[in-house]
């Protein structure tokens, strides 16, 4: 992982981090609160020699080697007896003993006594007599086993030289540390988190992911917005500005350069399971392409969930079906959409063989004849997964369309979609990431971690009879007449 990689993994987690960091922190707190107010004190002794002459640089080598064994003497019970007697205090030696330890010095011949108590006063109290208590002791110790009314006197002795003061603060808890390492702690847990999401994460997020899943541009991302569900004449080209809108005029741009010296006439459009937004698509490509000036043949072939009758607001009861099985012939099933140059073939009656009036000739035959009478045929079709017809007309149309919805679908349907198109020699134009949020689109175009852009940017730009020119040339606003041409007897 990169530094940039990183970085952007931390935009992308802040909010868990955040919340994990603001977790640590009140935990260390309340730790922090239920820990005992503990006092320390410290008192300093001197190893010094007979005559009262003490070696403040450490020069004295005998002194310096003597230290070390005078701190041992600190811990041991004799002393720890000796407080306890001095104190007067209702404990044993093995209770009273870790409330205090001894810091030798490495530069002079002293040691520091650290006393700990639930009041300043009590702190100084033990950290006096532990230095008193082991300076007797060690001259105990050093005239042990002489007889009674023998000189006393020894080379060196510890005296103690500074008593400690009143201590003005508690040393514990520690406020500050206690939470920082809280909340450094509840930051790295969030950050763990993230990073173990992100790795563990199976479903298509961004463009880099499905581009490498199907090696195929990514010719659109489209946020969601409810203005694509919009019904017959409120549809999405009666709106001329907007992300949305823009998404699919850059998916009709790039459908364009597709193929330049073979640019396809007929597409399918299809998605990896249900509910992914492919007829929504559908029927908002449509409407842009016909809006370019494109003449446009929208057929429903999904025969078993039907949708473009109902965005569009057309009738349902005559349409593909019926022409597929010769009742009607295909300029009376035709219907004109409420956008100039775009006819809708509705899927008519629900057959009971959906799949082998997809795959007979006479769809074959359809498709062509609307081709060469100089029609672009846009086709929505069934999800690959549950069923067999998407994959059974990709084998008749120039080009596919795979739409995916970004946070939703699995990288491993994405990828078995495209799979059974390649099976049956369908050729993958590209796909269209669907109902990216738009707080989190820029991470969809540009990859994880990055912030979304602004719609700002659209708003810079309205539209008048199609053509895009900036808001302040605008003018005001006029009624547009609306024009239909009747596609009834073409093809």
């Amino acid at each position: 992982m990169t530094l940039a990689d990183f970085v952007r993994m931390l935009r992308a987690n802040f909010r868990l981090i955040l919340v994990f960091a603001s977790l640590g922190l009140a935990l260390a707190f309340a730790y922090t609160l239920t820990q005992p107010v503990v006092y320390t004190a410290s008192s300093v002794g001197y190893v010094v020699s007979t005559n009262g002459s003490v070696d403040p640089a450490g020069a004295d080598s005998a002194a310096m080697s003597k230290l070390p064994i005078y701190a041992s003497v600190v811990g041991t019970t004799p002393v720890a007896e000796r407080v306890i007697k001095e104190l007067k205090l209702d404990a044993t030696p093995a209770a009273i003993a870790p409330r205090f330890s001894v810091v030798p010095s490495d530069s002079a011949p002293t040691m520091t006594i650290l006393a700990t108590g639930p009041s300043p006063e009590e702190a100084q109290r033990l950290a006096n007599a532990v230095i008193g208590a082991t300076a007797a002791e060690v001259k105990a110790l050093d005239t042990y086993g002489r007889p009674e009314g023998a000189d006393l006197s020894t080379p060196l002795t510890l005296v103690p030289q500074s008593l400690a003061e009143l201590p003005g603060a508690p040393s514990s808890p520690d406020y500050r540390k206690n939470l920082a390492v809280g909340l450094g702690i509840g930051a790295l847990l969030g950050l763990a988190i993230g990073f173990l999401r992100k790795q563990l994460d199976s479903k298509i997020r961004s463009v880099a992911d499905m581009e490498a899943l199907i090696h195929r541009s990514v010719l659109s991302v489209v946020p969601e917005d409810r203005e694509l569900d919009r019904v017959g004449a409120a549809g999405l080209v009666s709106s001329r500005t907007g992300p949305v809108a823009e998404a699919l005029r850059q998916l009709r741009t790039n459908l364009r350069f597709v193929d330049v010296d073979k640019p396809p006439r007929s597409i399918v459009i299809t998605s990896a399971n249900a509910g992914e937004g492919k007829s929504v698509v559908t029927a908002n490509l449509a409407r842009v392409l016909a809006a370019a000036g494109e003449e446009v043949v929208l057929i429903d072939a999904d025969l078993r969930r039907p949708m473009l009758a109902t965005l569009f607001d057309l009738d349902p009861g005559v349409g593909l079906t019926q022409v597929l099985a010769g009742d009607i012939v295909l300029a009376d099933a035709l219907q004109d959409s409420e956008t100039e140059n775009l006819s809708v073939l509705t899927a008519g009656r629900i057959p009971p063989n959906p799949s082998e009036l997809l795959g007979s000739h006479k769809m074959q035959a359809l498709i062509r004849g609307l081709v060469e009478d100089d029609f672009l045929v846009m086709i929505d079709a069934p999800p690959l997964l549950p069923v067999t017809d998407a994959g059974l007309l990709s084998g008749l149309v120039d080009g596919a369309i795979l739409v995916v919805a970004v946070g939703r679908t699995y990288t491993e349907q994405a990828k078995l979609a495209v799979k059974i198109l390649n099976q049956v020699g369908g050729r993958v134009l590209g796909a269209v990431l669907n109902r990216a949020s738009a707080r989190t689109i820029g991470s969809v175009v540009y990859g994880y971690g990055y912030e979304s852009y602004s719609s700002d940017y659209y708003s810079a730009y309205v539209y008048r009879d199609g053509e895009r020119v900036e808001a302040k040339e605008a003018g005001p606003k006029r009624n547009r007449v609306k024009r239909t041409t009747s596609r009834v007897g073409r093809g």
